[in-house]
């Protein structure tokens, strides 16, 4: 399976989980294997899946914007 992350990123003014889940019902486990395989688990040893991102994720770095991202396209 191919993904495709776009340089511009939108995501919503809610939090990690709901960034990365879009809003569908997906188990704990699979939302901490997918961050793991992003990247992403790093920042959330700092900060949990209940940060709010911000409007466009302005609470975030580039970074932490694309891992997010990246994250949706691994799918769950």
């Amino acid at each position: 399976m191919v993904s495709i992350v776009s340089q511009q990123i939108y995501l919503f003014n809610d939090t990690i989980r709901n960034n990365i889940c879009l809003y569908k019902d997906v188990s704990e486990e699979d939302i901490e294997v997918a961050c793991r395989d992003s990247g992403l688990d790093d920042f959330l040893k700092e900060v949990s899946l209940d940060y709010i991102v911000g409007q466009n994720g302005s609470m975030l770095s580039g970074g932490q914007k694309q891992k997010n991202c990246t994250r949706q396209g691994i799918g769950t």
